[in-house]
């Protein structure tokens, strides 16, 4: 199931292969299978191909990854690398192409997607949350007449509030430091 063939353009697994007449029944079967599921996605698939195609008949190599429906429904993900063959001029007579199942990859890549979605989401959350206890306790250090003063583990004074500028006639700039 994992060995898969390039068969006219198109990828099909052995069980496939084995159960069509001839390569061309079983290019034709897929062709029809994927277009009939999707047709928007397979027309997307098709110029992928052949533009992938096109760069490795003009000397360079390419990647593609693509997802199928296979015979029996499931989806799957493969990818293809294609390299160009060159004969003794250097010129470029056929492409060497390979494709594996990376459906298993593919699915942890989604899941981490999804995982940096919800811890971004997270950290969002977090974020609005101390943004505004910040900004409740920033009201509170205004409004009130008693002098508050921070001050770190080294004894330098952090932040005062405006009673603390009141109260003793400096102003912050003056004394945080």
């Amino acid at each position: 199931d994992h060995l898969q063939h390039r068969v006219a353009g198109h990828h099909v697994g052995e069980q496939a292969q084995r159960q069509a007449d001839g390569p061309h029944e079983v290019a034709e079967h897929l062709d029809r299978d994927q277009e009939r599921h999707d047709p928007a996605r397979h027309a997307v698939r098709r110029e992928q191909f052949q533009e992938l195609n096109r760069r490795v008949f003009a000397g360079e190599s390419g990647t593609l990854a693509f997802e199928i429906i296979g015979l029996k429904g499931t989806r799957r993900w493969l990818e293809t690398h294609a390299v160009p063959l060159s004969d003794s001029e250097g010129r470029v007579k056929f492409l060497l192409g390979l494709t594996r199942d990376v459906t298993e990859r593919k699915r942890a890549e989604e899941a981490l997607q999804r995982l940096n979605e919800s811890l971004e989401q997270q950290v969002a959350e977090r974020t609005l949350e101390l943004r505004e206890r910040e900004e409740r306790l920033e009201t509170i250090l205004n409004a009130t007449c008693d002098a508050i003063i921070t001050i770190d583990y080294q004894g330098i004074i952090q932040t005062i509030n405006p009673a603390t500028e009141r109260l003793f006639g400096y102003t912050a700039a003056e004394i945080v430091g």
